[in-house]
């Protein structure tokens, strides 16, 4: 039942597009895409990086960043967009990024790499 459904579908389309065997122009897929990071955001940050003024003073926060990607996939500018509420966190956050992010460049509709950006959040706890 469910084939003979699938094949008069086939023929309505067919018949909906036009002459037998004719085919309606499409446009091509977009290949444009976001700037994505290779490999996982989190391993750009580890314990030891921990800013120790930070840690001694038990600060601990969300700091959300935004970055502006390069076509190489660089990271060219890192903008904290909502602070820990402590300026090592949120320095220390940038540094980190810039010095280590690698990124697959964004692409426009015809797949040819542009500047792009790319939000994340960074949750720094000491542990304790």
């Amino acid at each position: 039942m469910n084939l003979k459904i699938c094949v008069l579908a086939v023929l309505l389309m067919s018949v909906a597009n036009g002459a037998e065997g004719q085919r309606t122009p499409t446009a091509a897929p977009s290949r444009s895409h976001a700037a994505l990071p290779k490999g996982k955001f989190w391993s750009w940050f580890t314990t030891k990086d921990y800013p120790k003024v930070a840690r001694k003073a038990g600060a601990s926060g969300r700091v959300t960043f935004v970055a502006t990607i390069d076509q190489l996939g660089r990271v060219e500018k890192c903008t904290i967009v909502s602070s820990s509420g402590n300026a090592d966190l949120d320095a220390q956050t940038c540094r980190l990024l810039k010095s280590r992010a690698d990124f697959i460049p964004a692409t426009d509709e015809e797949g040819h790499a542009v500047s792009g950006q790319y939000t994340q959040t960074v949750n720094w706890q000491t542990g304790s």
